[in-house]
């Protein structure tokens, strides 16, 4: 299992064309965005080895989005905002370890997911914003460089949040 993990890890590293997602490749819609809900996914490794746990991450994003996008009403987990149908951002940890000495590596990646409406005329959920970071460390650091990774992607998403027109 272990294994196949790494695998999977390594081919979606390959799979990314640089250390970020180009945020002109996707047409964003985060206009008359009024809440979220904060979700959070962990990779298959135990991320809590590296103090990485859901519930630490979504803290540290909801807080984040509380703190800096005052306007915006967001919930994390369960909560008014957490209904079915509300606009989801989905943040995924994905981190596996080499070993002691060589460290760890993985991806970041923030998405929001909500209703839109296709060019074929029917509605459905799709991604109305994506951003993603490629990282690798030492053994200790993992902790701190995930929450700064965050902090950047999160502060990307304010910025498209704003430009949309939302207040």
């Amino acid at each position: 299992m272990r294994k196949a993990s790494i695998w999977a890890m390594a081919f979606g590293l390959v799979l990314a064309t640089g250390a970020r997602t180009a945020a002109e490749s996707i047409p964003y819609d985060a206009s008359k965005l009024k809440s979220v809900c904060v979700r959070v996914e962990n990779t298959p490794f135990p991320a809590e080895v590296f103090g990485l746990t859901k519930d630490a991450l979504g803290n540290y994003a909801y807080v984040w989005i509380k703190g800096k996008l005052p306007k915006l009403a967001a919930d994390y987990g369960t909560g008014r905002a957490c209904e079915t149908g509300t606009p989801s951002l989905w943040i995924t940890v994905n981190i596996d370890s080499l070993d002691q000495v060589r460290g760890y590596y993985g991806v970041v990646d923030v998405h929001l997911v909500r209703r839109t409406l296709w060019e074929t005329g029917e509605r459905g959920l799709g991604i109305a914003y994506s951003a993603s970071t490629i990282f690798k460390g030492g053994s200790r650091n993992a902790e701190l460089q995930v929450k700064l990774i965050l902090d950047e992607l999160l502060t990307e998403f304010a910025a498209e949040y704003y430009k949309a027109g939302n207040p």
